[in-house]
């Protein structure tokens, strides 16, 4: 699909968050911190309070519901052309949501992108992007359907966001949790910093 729309989620500064709780909060912190920095910033979130426009905003606002249905005409035609080639399953409305939210950063010329795992992480479909920067808020039993029912298989799918040299931010955690994330942190070349240890907030 993104293949289709000309790849709108390459080529823009990331920040890719996945976690159990503070999720949310640590998205908007970091969309606002860039935010006063002078940042185009775009962000998505997942789930929304009131409306799906909250999921995609610029620069602190989202997106109005003109633009949202301009963004869901933009991406329907490149939706339907891959459905009907029948080679994946059908692509959800989540997958869909994230599309849109990396075509409206690109035409925003966004400067940097905080962008919020749905569930989990290593299969997120936000997880197509090559982020500067990770981060894994606070783990603990969550979608133990999909995800397991061991906060060290919870841990392995979160850390499915840490790409290779990147650097990773990690709230504190379980020993368990810590262990695992430490794993793929060394496996990916990546730099962890732990919050409480090696920074204070």
């Amino acid at each position: 699909l993104l293949e289709n729309l000309g790849n709108p989620h390459a080529g823009i500064p990331t920040i890719h968050i996945a976690g159990t709780k503070g999720k949310g909060s640590t998205s908007a912190m970091c969309a606002s911190i860039l935010k006063a920095g002078r940042s185009l910033t775009g962000m998505y979130i997942s789930p929304h309070l009131h409306t799906f426009c909250e999921r995609i905003c610029m620069d602190g606002k989202p997106v109005t519901q003109e633009e949202f249905a301009s963004l869901t005409e933009t991406i329907w035609p490149a939706m339907t052309e891959v459905n009907n080639r029948d080679e994946y399953e059908r692509i959800t409305v989540f997958e869909i949501l994230t599309a849109m939210a990396f075509t409206c950063f690109k035409n925003h010329t966004a400067q940097v992108q905080v962008i919020e795992a749905g569930m989990g992480g290593r299969l997120d479909a936000t997880n197509v992007i090559t982020p500067s920067a990770c981060i894994i808020t606070s783990l603990s039993l969550d979608h133990t359907a999909t995800l397991g029912n061991k906060i060290e298989l919870i841990a392995r799918e979160k850390a499915g966001i840490i790409k290779p040299w990147s650097t990773v931010v990690s709230a504190p955690q379980t020993p368990e949790a810590l262990a695992v994330i430490k794993s793929v942190c060394q496996d990916k070349n990546a730099r962890l910093l732990i919050v409480g240890q090696d920074i204070l907030w």
